[in-house]
């Protein structure tokens, strides 16, 4: 590099010239005369010279270059007077033998220098990263930040940390609380409008982080992809959004099924989901226009309904105590900002794992007026959304008994999943199985493993437990948690997808004062559809003609079969019976044992002969109608009341008939009509 430099000064003749004379024009021509005599940008070229690791703005790397070639001639201007003085010093002119001998030592030198030069730049060459928002890094900071001061909780100048403030105050002095009882007209409406000012927040972080790709818990929990909202500024408000990040992370290491789920956000109430299926287009070329193809639109109405969280705590000064007295001295971690950030993480762990039951297995329900409902009753999710499209005819379900059931003997599971799989695999005709995945719930995957081991434990070519594929078809299996009924579920990822509206939007939390206590509350929504279902028909008969035909969701029929005659079901059991048919005439069903609030039972008919009936009465004397199924098919879904002593009706169907119970289930589309 030296000797480039020095190859322009001397094409310009500027050898006479002082360096600290030149000016931005002279700097102009030397870097224009550099390129054209080297073929090669003056300021990268002394860039990668450069051996600093830290990249700086284009303004200070080209005073960075300025400083390096000046610096370069000084030591040039240095060597030449040393080597006269070297000349002084020994009186005379050193030998030839003296002057080979310095300058192989010097070249030497040089070579060792531009290896070093050459490894460092392929070191860091390796260090380069790609422009990937999830992998952003705008700034790291410790989520303890720097340190209390007698200003400021963790050093951090910021209002929401401010000690003038009580719960910033014990934050940081635990014992201020023991002597300074809280002011219930000052410190609690500073506290509420706090938590409220940080939920709104917290809801528009995640919403932030979302759109831009940046939802890795890993990295938000080590405080890898800090980042500011927008409008955001300053050492504080990077701290505030670490903190929130850390929250975040905390939430998103809750197992959720969104993985094979995807959710679609921007569903207010109803939307159609539109299912465009294409038939066969091509065809022998011949003269004319002749035209062949069609596309079938089987649009899907997927809707959300509305779930909320509404707590009232205790007085504000209890909440203190308990927390102080309990919580804190078991430190409970890094993720607490004082009380605020301990009952945010508290609701909203809580909530996840309500809202994970409920897009699994959730039903919804209307409340009774004035009570309080159960989580699960909040929104539908895929098992009986998947339920309710085979009883509107368009999903024929595949309901041999040899994968109905299956226990945790022998082989048994896999031996039932195995012809499951292949059946459906016949139902596709000519369209291509691997396309596909397996869903098996959770709890089963122990029994999967044991059954793998004893059916190939001995097999030749047994390599391992394929404990997420279908053996010898290569099928992936997703394991879908909370669900422990005996269902497989056939589609292809992304096909079945959880509705929201907002991102965020159940982080949103809202306090305010209510005389001692504090509320809070938050309102965001909830669904279940499928993209890609398969055509509907207008009967049951329809859909079994069809075969299959165009379908994209296949699952079996886990149902657990009534006795000849039987007049109870138990529910510890499952959700789901079937009758056969009876030996005796008129027989009823006059109660569901050990059913549980919550859980909507479906009792089908599976036989048209003296089939079982449920007349209104006793713990059926809330429902419709007597019920009185005549065909293969027909079926009634119940629920339990408040109490737990009556069964509700919330749908049924009659002669091949369905019909919904509006009063219950209002925000059905089928409900509307």
């Amino acid at each position: 590099m030296k000797k480039k430099i020095m190859e322009i000064i001397q094409q310009l003749g500027w050898n006479k010239k002082k360096q600290s004379e030149w000016t931005n024009d002279d700097w102009k021509t030397f870097t224009e005369a550099y390129k054209e005599k080297h073929g090669s940008d003056f300021y990268e070229d002394t860039k990668s010279n450069d051996e600093s690791e830290e990249a700086a703005a284009e303004k200070a790397e080209k005073a960075k270059a300025h400083d390096k070639a000046l610096e370069l001639l000084a030591e040039t201007d240095t060597d030449d007077k040393g080597d006269k003085k070297d000349e002084q010093d020994t009186g005379a002119p050193k030998s030839l033998e003296e002057q080979v001998k310095g300058l192989t030592s010097k070249v030497s030198t040089l070579e060792k220098e531009g290896k070093d030069k050459d490894a460092k730049i392929e070191e860091l060459g390796k260090k380069v990263e790609d422009d990937d928002p999830e992998n952003f890094n705008a700034s790291t900071m410790d989520i303890n930040g720097l340190g209390h001061t007698a200003e400021h909780a963790f050093g951090i100048q910021h209002d929401f940390y401010s000690t003038g403030v009580r719960h910033n105050r014990i934050t940081v002095d635990p014992s201020y609380s023991r002597n300074n009882p809280a002011d219930e007209e000052t410190d609690a409406p500073k506290f509420q409008a706090a938590v409220k000012d940080f939920g709104k927040k917290l809801s528009k972080r995640y919403a932030e982080l979302r759109s831009n790709n940046m939802l890795n818990p890993e990295k938000l929990g080590a405080g890898t992809t800090v980042g500011l909202p927008t409008g955001e500024a300053g050492i504080g408000d990077i701290f505030l959004v670490r903190r929130m990040d850390a929250i975040i992370a905390h939430i998103l290491k809750i197992p959720t099924v969104y993985d094979f789920f995807p959710r679609r956000f921007g569903i207010q109430d109803a939307e159609v989901i539109f299912n465009a299926i294409f038939g066969e287009v091509s065809q022998a070329w011949q003269k004319g226009r002749i035209f062949k193809g069609s596309v079938n639109i089987e649009p899907e109405m997927g809707h959300v309904d509305d779930v909320s969280i509404k707590l009232e705590f205790e007085p504000l000064t209890d909440i203190e105590r308990n927390y102080l007295g309990y919580k804190n001295t078991e430190g409970s971690g890094d993720i607490k900002w004082s009380m605020i950030e301990w009952m945010l993480v508290g609701i909203l762990e809580k909530a996840v794992q309500e809202q994970n039951k409920r897009k699994i297995r959730g039903i919804y329900v209307k409340p009774t007026s004035g009570t309080a409902g159960l989580a699960i009753n909040g929104a539908t999710g895929i098992i009986y959304t998947l339920l309710r499209y085979q009883f509107q005819n368009k999903l024929l379900v595949h309901g041999d008994a040899a994968y109905a059931d299956y226990d945790n003997t022998g082989t048994v599971m896999v031996d039932a999943v195995k012809a499951f799989v292949a059946d459906v695999d016949e139902s596709l005709g000519d369209e291509e199985i691997d396309q596909f995945t397996l869903v098996l719930p959770k709890k089963h995957k122990a029994w999967w493993t044991e059954a793998l081991r004893e059916k190939f434990g001995k097999d030749s070519d047994f390599v391992g437990v394929y404990s997420d594929k279908v053996p010898d078809q290569d099928i992936p299996i997703y394991w879908m948690p909370v669900e422990t009924q005996k269902f497989m579920i056939l589609t292809k990822p992304g096909n079945v997808q959880c509705l929201e509206n907002l991102p965020g939007e159940m982080m949103s939390l809202k306090l305010q004062e209510d005389f001692e206590n504090v509320l809070a509350r938050s309102r965001f929504k909830e669904g279940t559809v499928s993209a890609f279902v398969g055509k509907k028909f207008n009967s049951r008969a329809e859909l079994v003609a069809n075969n299959y035909e165009l379908q994209q969701i296949f699952m079996n029929k886990p149902v657990t079969k009534l006795a000849d005659d039987a007049t109870t079901a138990d529910a510890t059991k499952n959700f789901m019976f079937i009758t056969q048919e009876n030996t005796t005439a008129d027989q009823k069903i006059t109660d569901i044992t050990g059913a549980k609030k919550g859980v909507a039972y479906i009792i089908e008919c599976g036989s048209a002969v003296k089939p079982q009936a449920i007349d209104k009465s006793g713990k059926f004397d809330s429902i419709t109608a007597p019920y009185a199924p005549s065909a293969v098919g027909d079926y009634i879904m119940l629920i339990l009341n408040d109490t737990g002593d009556k069964f509700l009706e919330l749908e049924r169907t009659e002669a091949g008939t369905r019909k919904v119970n509006k009063l219950l289930q209002p925000t059905l589309p089928e409900s509307r009509n």
